[in-house]
């Protein structure tokens, strides 16, 4: 996964930036992200978004079903967001 053109970096694409906060890249692959990742901002913002997104995933699949109504859900992503935005 190089992302250099003619000396300039490009940015990964969303479908790379999720095998990665999925654990689906190799360790030659993570490491060439977390280095880009150091250094662009952009990137960052997007692996955080996913990374907070998949986090909410997880911890509604993890309670009682009858918790996961429309109403319910969108209250913790609601709540999820406020946090994130008071840090």
């Amino acid at each position: 996964i190089e992302k250099a053109l003619g000396g300039k970096m490009r940015h990964y694409s969303e479908e790379e930036i999720i095998d990665y906060v999925y654990n689906e890249l190799n360790v030659e692959e993570t490491e060439t992200i977390k280095q880009h990742l150091n250094t662009c901002k952009s990137c960052s913002e997007i692996v955080e978004s996913f990374s907070s997104l998949n986090k909410s995933l997880g911890a509604i699949s993890e309670e009682d079903p009858k918790d996961n109504s429309l109403h319910s859900i969108m209250e913790k992503i609601e709540q999820e967001t406020a946090q994130e935005t008071s840090l």
